[in-house]
């Protein structure tokens, strides 16, 4: 049976580390570079162009048509390169100039040249007619992509904050209050695969939620950078601490005290750019202090998993 289709997003910021690529098409060969900004994948505010947004975490760069996009075409000169979000969570990157478009992500010398790639869940260079595309082989880093993300969830909830209230002995009450709520949202994000080998093999749509690599278990690391020097990982240290695929482990254990961005329930319709909000806040310390948030999603297999009572708290509504 088919997987669900993805119906949540959560993305956090990241500082994007200078970083290159070459890219080669109708126009020009040339070499852009990313500057070292905060971005978050899809869910920020839309602007095609580097440098209208600041840059900061209270107001990044949506990475893919902000940076990514805006990049390839020549800083925002050219409209050769279109970048796309696809329903699974994959990028799609199309050629809309003539001849053949190529981008080498591994083209230029040192450490930093397969960042653009990684974030992007590409596993090769690009090679593209006119009007052609290419879809990643992974999702895009940096981000959540849940199926059933909204199991066991009483929406979104107010919650008083700055409140104390006692009672005389006649039975009459007091408080002192600031006046204040927060609004909280709690669900249960339920059916993700166990890792990203049972993604493929069960057909799944949402983030695994394992890592891949024995690294990411004791050392998670948001900072995009290429070469994974922490001692102990025996498995593997010529790889990216994060290259994809990402994990809810890699996700939620990067993500403290950041303001984050979640589509709840309409992240089809942003893809399909028929609804353009989301929301900023935090997840919870009380959430991501838990212990043995994930489980089994059904006895006797491993599977799938879920993970319990991720906590979101408000900061603002948002839109693309």
């Amino acid at each position: 049976m088919p997987d669900l289709q993805i119906s949540v997003m959560a993305a956090q910021p990241f500082l994007m580390s200078p970083s290159k690529m070459t890219v080669s098409d109708s126009t020009s060969t040339r070499t852009p570079t990313f500057a070292a900004r905060v971005s978050r994948m899809f869910l920020a505010t839309v602007t095609g162009s580097a440098g209208v947004n600041t840059g900061t975490e209270a107001d990044p760069d949506e990475w893919i048509k902000g940076a990514l996009q805006y990049q390839l075409n020549n800083a925002g000169l050219l409209s050769n390169w279109t970048c796309a979000l696809q329903p699974d969570g994959r990028l799609k990157i199309t050629y809309n100039g003539t001849g053949t478009g190529t981008i080498t992500w591994d083209g230029v010398s040192g450490s930093t040249s397969l960042i653009p790639r990684y974030l992007a869940g590409f596993d090769a260079n690009v090679s593209l007619g006119a009007g052609a595309s290419m879809t990643g082989a992974y999702q895009v880093t940096h981000a959540a992509f849940v199926p059933s993300g909204r199991a066991n969830s009483d929406g979104w909830q107010v919650i008083p904050k700055r409140s104390a209230i006692g009672e005389t002995d006649n039975g009459l009450s007091y408080s002192l209050t600031a006046s204040l709520v927060r609004r909280v949202y709690k669900a249960d994000w339920r059916f993700l695969p166990r890792d990203w080998a049972q993604r493929t093999a069960l057909g799944a749509n949402g983030t695994p939620y394992e890592p891949t690599r024995a690294l990411r278990w004791t050392a998670p690391s948001a900072t995009p950078y290429t070469t994974g020097t922490v001692a102990g990982d025996l498995a593997d240290t010529t790889h990216a601490v994060t290259d994809p695929p990402w994990s809810l482990v890699d996700f939620f254990s990067t993500v403290h005290g950041k303001r984050c961005a979640l589509a709840v329930g309409n992240f089809q319709a942003l893809v399909a750019a028929t609804d353009s909000a989301y929301f900023t806040g935090t997840f919870s310390r009380e959430m991501l202090q838990a212990e043995r948030a994930a489980r089994p999603s059904a006895k006797d297999t491993e599977a799938r998993y879920d993970w319990t009572g991720v906590e979101f708290r408000l900061a603002s509504q948002a839109t693309r």
